[in-house]
């Protein structure tokens, strides 16, 4: 397996601060929605944040995510490309692999849809390790609102970080290293089979399209947003919640808990709240993405980003 290379840093980082510009502010809403007891709408959750915390609350635990984008991303798609390699590489007749040479890689459009969402899946897997605390500290210092919007929010939480490394101290403090992968079971189920059907709508996005690569990757890569998010909607709710509890005081005690309280007191649409803003989200943020991750990596290094990628070079 290749060494993750500095150009796939970069391009990472790129592709993540790209999504977050888009995103952040929808998914702070988002979170919100999901984390509280009261049931407020998209534009309810606007007027409140914007009257409360003023433009800064829509960007609230954005610096962790930040800081960390270019990791995470580069984590991903470097481990999601070199397993889709490792998958399709060729055997010689006694069973062992090929050296991997540029001839012997597959084509674009000859990649195995089973084979991407499989890539996809490992790819989700090891991105979790380090998704885990950049979520966690990025929705607990999203779900603090201030004391005097708690009652519109349901919610009676009073500010408890001071910041990112005050909200880091405090989890290392109560649980220590463990307590940055507080969300850690729900985060697996999400985001494990969410990569792996990103990837694969992606791809066939890729094949089925024939218009202009810039256009093409857009519109896989939002689709592909859209399609990984509508099906993981439930277990997203539950990891929110969980992750936005009482660090000292938590309400839920794990995944199976959190389902059964949220649904007792809400019901099963509870599962859904959050939905029209994540839909809202997810196609421009996941464009944004893929086009800055592509379009960095073949600045950089365009032979790596036409093994990986080669939507770029299709005219």
């Amino acid at each position: 397996m290749d060494v993750l290379s500095w150009q796939e840093f970069v391009a990472g980082w790129v592709g993540g601060v790209a999504g977050l510009a888009v995103g952040h502010p929808l998914d702070t809403i988002k979170v919100r929605q999901q984390a509280f007891s009261e049931k407020i709408g998209v534009l309810k959750s606007f007027q409140t944040t914007l009257k409360y915390e003023g433009v800064r609350g829509f960007y609230k635990g954005m610096t962790f995510p930040l800081l960390s984008a270019g990791a995470l991303n580069a984590l991903f798609f470097g481990v999601y490309a070199n397993t889709l390699r490792l998958i399709e590489q060729p055997k010689s007749a006694s069973g062992d692999c090929k050296s991997i040479s540029e001839d012997s890689l597959p084509l674009k459009n000859e990649k195995s849809s089973l084979n991407v969402f499989a890539a996809g899946c490992v790819g989700g897997l090891f991105a979790c390790f380090l998704a885990c605390p950049i979520d966690l500290i990025k929705i607990q210092m999203q779900s603090q609102t201030g004391a005097p919007s708690c009652k519109e929010w349901g919610h009676h939480n009073e500010p408890k970080h001071k910041g990112m490394v005050d909200c880091i101290r405090r989890l290392c403090h109560n649980q220590g290293i463990r307590g940055l992968y507080t969300g850690m079971y729900p985060m697996l189920l999400r985001d494990v089979v969410s990569y792996g059907v990103y990837m694969a709508v992606y791809e066939t996005g890729l094949k089925s399209l024939h218009w202009n690569h810039v256009l093409t990757t857009l519109v896989s890569g939002g689709c592909a947003g859209v399609v990984s998010w509508a099906v993981i909607t439930p277990v997203d709710l539950i990891k929110s919640r969980i992750q936005a509890d009482d660090i000292k005081k938590p309400m839920y005690k794990g995944v199976i808990d959190c389902a059964r309280k949220s649904y007792n007191a809400n019901g099963f649409p509870v599962f859904f709240r959050g939905f029209s803003m994540m839909m809202l989200r997810s196609f421009p943020v996941n464009a944004a993405v893929f086009l800055a991750y592509e379009s960095s990596l073949h600045l950089l290094a365009p032979a790596k980003s036409q093994e990986s990628f080669p939507i770029l070079h299709h005219d």
